[in-house]
């Protein structure tokens, strides 16, 4: 590898310092940092920026559009905007209706079980016709208060949470660590864990309600070159020990493409799962593509 393009890499990523390191920024103000361009193939991080805590840590903040994810999430926020499967779902967890478009999709990348530290937590949210995805990422241990402190902040805004086996896992992993790191807990809001209300839909029509196997099977879509979630602790492990980024952008990507599964999910769901009725079940539709 030339020397230059070395120089860039280290740079984008800052993972030491540098005379032209990237601008911090505030969060979750607009932003200050500078954005690198993005590298021309899929074995680097996507470009993002640093981004620091009300406390002053940093972590590396990357933002996406979920529209760009796939050709078939095009529509998905103009979808979601207009269901009222997603908003009697979100209501039978105590979001109000009109609190439904200011909910936060979340999910998180840890480096295992029982209260091993997180590395990644990926939050997406509706916004002007658009849903955006910030996933805040830790390029080392040392960063991982930061991450769950951005996280807090983003938090507060939202009305609800959105997970996909987060009352079990998520949402208490995310407490721990907090308290590992003295942090103060989320904030409490209603979560709306689609595993559950996914088993009670769709749970006797397929082997099993895995995010994947439901993606697949009822939104249609099969994901191409993704790393499968328990190889994820390792291909981190092994980034924070030699910088290589191949395996940690492919890990970036399976956590953006599960946020954006999650609200795909709602938009099929039949309006009556609202009620907590699962008589009338739902056949995937995974023989009909998005409009």
């Amino acid at each position: 590898m030339k020397k230059s393009d070395l120089w860039k890499r280290m740079e984008m990523l800052n993972r030491r310092p540098l005379q032209d390191a990237p601008e911090r920024r505030r969060h979750p103000n607009a932003p200050q940092g500078r954005k690198r361009a993005a590298e021309p193939d899929s074995y680097h991080l996507p470009t993002g920026m640093v981004a620091e805590s009300e406390e002053g840590e940093t972590a590396y903040l990357i933002e996406a559009d979920a529209a760009e994810l796939d050709a078939s999430l095009a529509n998905l926020a103009r979808d979601y905007e207009a269901s009222g499967a997603a908003r009697a779902a979100l209501r039978q967890r105590g979001v109000r209706r009109e609190d439904a478009l200011n909910v936060m999709f979340m999910d998180i990348e840890t480096t295992g079980l029982s209260n091993r530290p997180l590395f990644l937590i990926g939050a997406m949210v509706w916004r002007d016709g658009r849903f955006s995805i910030r996933q805040y990422f830790a390029r080392h241990y040392g960063e991982e208060r930061a991450v769950l402190s951005l996280y807090i902040e983003a938090l507060r805004s939202a009305s609800g949470i959105v997970t996909f086996n987060g009352a079990s896992f998520d949402a208490p992993f995310i407490r721990k660590r907090c308290e590992r790191h003295g942090l103060p807990a989320p904030p409490p809001v209603p979560n709306l864990d689609m595993l559950h209300v996914c088993r009670r839909v769709w749970g006797s029509l397929l082997p099993n309600c895995k995010l994947v196997t439901l993606e697949e099977r009822v939104c249609g879509r099969k994901r191409r070159g993704d790393i499968p979630g328990s190889l994820i602790p390792a291909a981190y492990q092994n980034y924070v020990q030699t910088g290589e980024t191949h395996e940690m952008a492919a890990a970036v990507k399976h956590n953006a493409l599960d946020l954006a599964a999650m609200a795909d999910l709602m938009v099929r769901l039949p309006v009556q799962v609202g009620d907590g009725s699962s008589s009338r079940r739902r056949r995937p539709r995974a023989y009909s593509r998005r409009r």
